[in-house]
């Protein structure tokens, strides 16, 4: 397998749930690094907080557990590994991800992966159970080279 670079993060998208719970209880979990909460209605604002016309037409919120902008290297630990030691973080949470779930919340985790060449990766039935176990959709978005 050749070597790729990847970003995890994850997104929770409801058409009207208020995140802002939700961002207050998760925030608290080792390494979360939370990223722009939009609520529904709300008015809409740039990542830089310049207002912008209209509201949002539904809510979401992501956090990833990211200390820096670089990318992770698969040569030091594969995306799916990343994932699962970042399920054992969310593990005390499971409850809030089964609550959102049943009030019609989409989870995804999101691996961006950036690929200079053919490669692949594969994700375990116990991962896949552990995400499901979560609710959690699993996204994959992949870069080529100079994207």
């Amino acid at each position: 397998m050749h070597p790729y670079t990847y970003r995890i993060r994850f997104l929770l998208i409801h058409p009207n749930l208020d995140f802002t719970k939700t961002r207050d209880v998760l925030r608290n979990v080792l390494g979360l690094n939370p990223h722009r909460l939009m609520n529904f209605g709300n008015d809409r604002v740039s990542p830089l907080g310049a207002k912008l016309e209209g509201t949002y037409f539904d809510s979401r919120w992501s956090f990833d557990f990211h200390t820096t902008d670089e990318w992770e290297k698969s040569e030091i630990k594969s995306a799916p590994e990343e994932i699962t030691d970042i399920i054992e973080k969310l593990t005390p949470h499971k409850q809030v991800f089964t609550e959102l779930a049943n009030q019609g919340c989409r989870t995804e985790v999101i691996i961006t992966i950036g690929v200079d060449s053919n490669t692949s990766e594969a994700f375990t039935p116990y991962l896949m159970r552990r995400l499901s176990d979560f609710d959690i959709s699993l996204a994959i978005d992949l870069y080529p080279p100079d994207a």
